[in-house]
């Protein structure tokens, strides 16, 4: 919002109201200054202030009250500024009078002379100064719901007639407010958001979440909108922005899936049991939510990064939440999870960039790359930053790592974080049942909703009761369930079948027809079955979904494609790409699993590799672009699913080709990711294809190079040396795959420091070249250079100088 903002907040005592100290408003000082910087603040509030510095504190004289007040209306009609007054302290309210503002002089029984008068003043101001376009009203008092009520008599619909929007919200209605706790709690809100609130927070939806937090005393709020504003453009009457929807501040906001983090926490209903898991968190560095497939497991571990979820006791000690990632077989074996779980900690957790580049300026890359990723990326750094509150990562969906390998390395990487990591940190899991975790893991059930919950949440989503009756009697403790069948009518939810795949083909029913009535209705399917395959998280791009649902039989163009994404708006969910595009994810989970059981799975998959082939090719690689990104993270996976199911031997190795120089042109910038990224292949295609399979020998022999790129010339040497014996009894004797291993290895050597032995092994590896590929072959010439090089580093320079011209026949022209 770009309109100009300005706010004054009132406080006062009312000494004669305060003499015993149980009476006195301790914390009325606090509380206003806190309100007001929250409403000055540029993120929040982004208001400027409208007297002095925003904060008008213990007036003596009401006629000080009046002038404030008046210079406010005055800046902000001169502004063309929106005006938000806020009033803490106390209330009254006088015999046949409306409402009056005490202040720290006013006597035991206030008039219009001794204390101001709210209602009247405001009304006379607001009438008198036409240019204040937007006015907001916040008091907190007692007996302040009549103010509310003075002003909708007295003056707020006439404003509203002159085409102004104005706002009230009072923090009790004609009884006692009790200790400011309306001023607390709504500080609170305006500081840590609300994610279950709109962007914007405005007074009618600020006073039904206050109210469920106060004790004793009911707030009251009333709108006026005389002007143009809406939900999606509204006017500038809000009182704050909701910072849980800031990317810059929220974890779940900036998250890559936050269209599907976000929208799951927006009726939440809490659980009892969630203070204890909140506290358990804390006590515990790696924990882990167990439950089926369905039960809410995302959600309770997501629910902890939200403050205002949490009971307030709890919330004000409970680990901070810094980064969220979810999992996959892609986003795991391509180590993009972990860098992910690393920027958002860059973002989140102070201090932590300044430690990463400490880290890495005092340790070398040769060192990282030997490391476990979790700990070069993330423990590292950590370990260099000062002690802190407890901090967390939420790592969601183990499960979701198929592969039995990749899986074991996540446990193993996971719990290397946990130990190299400070005290203060620690990893949340979630994960379904049937894995099986570590022992020393703190597994969590997750907690079974009762009914209360589920009919707290029902309402939030404006079910009829009728229908309500019928889920709670079948929703089977499964949350997803609960949300599927919210959408169907009274008559339609009893038709629903039994578990989620019913529900989901009850809920596709009228989306067919729908697009059966727009012609298309073969296109859905294929849609569907491309963005599962694409797997968890929002990654397919957009236009590869056309490329690979096109051979599919589904729609083929940009108009086709955002037909059907419209009329399965909700199961897959869309978010902006920075490119320009959109990338696509499925909803949940649980919808990959019914379209695997309803259509073959491998299709999809062969559909993205052909796409990719023709709109990303490898050769081609252009990190920038979102298509290349994509391919970069999940091509390997896709052809991996596909050589999984094919039949011909030359087949598979055509893709087990594709899988390797898909990962050797599609490189990262970093050398220890593409290291990681070729342990992790190599260890699953000897898992799958043995030891001695070529593809395998490639793999080992690719993370051998790039270790050495990264600087651990030791680790590459024994790499190589451990591949070199199966090579041998694999491959042909003089295979030109033997001769690069055996000079890496002495290349190896000689980085090590072993001049003379760096020389001795490549004088045996030049004979065997001469030999094999001839004297003038590059990779001859290469190993004479070496030889020259290592040689001269030895000592012995003049030899050195007289092989390198040996090698480089046109330095003796010089």
């Amino acid at each position: 919002m770009t309109a100009e903002r300005r706010t004054l907040v009132i406080a006062s005592h009312w000494d004669v109201r305060e003499k015993k100290e149980e009476d006195r408003l301790v914390q009325l000082d606090v509380r206003a200054s806190e309100l007001t910087q929250l409403l000055l603040d540029p993120k929040r509030g982004s208001h400027a202030p409208a007297h002095s510095d925003g904060l008008l504190l213990n007036p003596r004289t009401v006629s000080e009250v009046t002038h404030a007040v008046e210079e406010a209306f005055r800046e902000a009609q001169a502004a063309r500024a929106s005006l938000l007054l806020g009033f803490l302290g106390h209330g009254f309210r006088p015999e046949g009078g409306d409402f009056l503002f005490p202040i720290s002089s006013t006597p035991a029984a206030p008039g219009p002379e001794t204390a101001f008068d709210l209602p009247g003043e405001v009304g006379r101001m607001t009438k008198r100064y036409g240019g204040v376009p937007e006015l907001t009203l916040v008091v907190d008092g007692c007996f302040s719901g009549h103010a509310l009520l003075a002003a909708v008599e007295g003056w707020v619909r006439s404003a509203m007639q002159a085409g102004r929007t104005v706002e009230v919200l009072t923090s009790s209605n004609d009884r006692v407010s009790y200790d400011l706790q309306f001023s607390r709690v709504l500080t609170r809100l305006v500081r840590h958001g609300d994610i279950r609130l709109e962007p914007f927070l405005e007074t009618k939806a600020v006073r039904l979440r206050v109210q469920t937090l106060l004790q004793r005393q009911i707030p009251q709020a009333v709108s006026f909108n005389g002007g143009a504003g809406s939900r999606q453009a509204p006017s500038e009457a809000w009182i704050a922005r909701n910072v849980a929807h800031d990317h810059k501040l929220s974890v779940l906001a900036g998250s890559p899936d936050q269209q599907v983090l976000v929208p799951a926490l927006r009726h939440f209903q809490p659980p009892a049991e969630l203070a204890r898991i909140a506290r358990l968190v804390r006590l515990h560095r790696l924990v882990a939510v167990v439950g089926a497939m369905g039960t809410g497991k995302t959600t309770i571990a997501t629910a902890l990064a939200r403050p205002e979820l949490l009971p307030e006791d709890e919330a004000d000690t409970a680990a901070t939440v810094c980064a969220v990632v979810r999992l996959g077989d892609a986003a795991w074996t391509s180590g993009t999870a972990v860098q992910q779980m690393a920027r958002q900690l860059r973002r989140y957790l102070p201090g932590f960039d300044t430690a990463r580049t400490a880290y890495r300026a005092r340790v070398p890359q040769a060192q990282r790359t030997l490391l476990p990723s979790t700990v070069a990326e993330v423990a590292g750094p950590l370990g260099l930053m000062d002690p802190h509150q407890p901090v967390r990562v939420v790592v969601d969906g183990l499960d979701q790592v198929k592969d039995p390998t990749s899986r074991a390395a996540l446990f193993t990487e996971l719990a290397a974080l946990r130990d190299a990591a400070p005290e203060w940190f620690g990893v949340v899991t979630t994960v379904q049942e049937w894995v099986a975790l570590p022992e020393d893991w703190r597994q969590l059930p997750v907690p079974v909703p009762d009914d209360g919950n589920v009919r707290a949440y029902l309402r939030a989503r404006r079910v009829p009761e009728d229908a309500q009756q019928v889920i709670l009697a079948r929703r089977d403790g499964n949350w997803q369930l609960t949300k599927v069948l919210a959408n169907f009518g009274p008559s339609e939810v009893s038709e629903v079948g039994e578990g989620l795949a019913d529900a989901y083909d009850k809920a596709l029913i009228p989306l067919r027809n729908q697009a059966s009535s727009h012609g298309a209705s073969a296109w859905l399917d294929p849609v569907l079955l491309v963005v599962a395959a694409s797997g968890p998280g929002m990654t397919l791009p957009r236009p590869l979904l056309a490329r690979a649902a096109g051979e599919l039989g589904g729609p083929a163009d940009e108009e086709a494609v955002g037909l059907v994404l419209r009329l399965l708006n909700g199961l897959i969910v869309r978010s902006p790409d920075p490119s320009g595009t959109e990338r696509l994810g499925m909803y949940h989970p649980s919808l990959v699993e019914y379209v695997a059981e309803e259509q073959d799975l491998l299709e999809g998959h062969r559909a993205l590799c052909d796409a990719l082939e023709i709109m990303a090719p490898m050769e081609e690689h252009t990190p920038d672009d979102p298509l290349h990104r994509y391919a970069e993270q999940a091509e390997p996976e896709h052809l991996w699913q596909v050589a999984l199911a094919e039949p011909g031997e030359n087949a598979v190795a055509a893709l087990y080709e594709r899988l390797l120089a898909s990962l050797d042109l599609r490189a990262a910038p970093e050398a220890t990711v593409n290291r990681a990224r070729w342990a992790s292949w190599a260890e699953r295609l000897g898992q799958r294809l043995g030891a001695d399979a070529p593809a395998t020998l490639r793999a080992r022999a690719r993370t051998a190079y790039w270790t050495s790129k990264s600087g651990a010339y030791g680790r590459a040497r024994e790499l190589y040396r451990e591949l070199l014996p199966d090579q041998l009894r694999v491959l042909d004797g003089d295979d030109p795959e033997l001769l690069e291993t055996r000079s890496r290895i002495a290349y190896a050597t000689g980085e090590t420091g072993d001049f003379a032995g760096a020389v001795a092994l490549h004088r045996e590896v030049l004979a065997d070249q001469e030999r094999l590929l001839g004297p003038d072959d590059p990779r001859s010439l290469d190993t004479r250079h070496h030889i020259a090089y290592w040689t001269g580093r030895g000592g012995a320079r003049e030899e050195g100088l007289r092989c390198t011209r040996s090698c480089c026949p046109t330095w003796n022209a010089h």
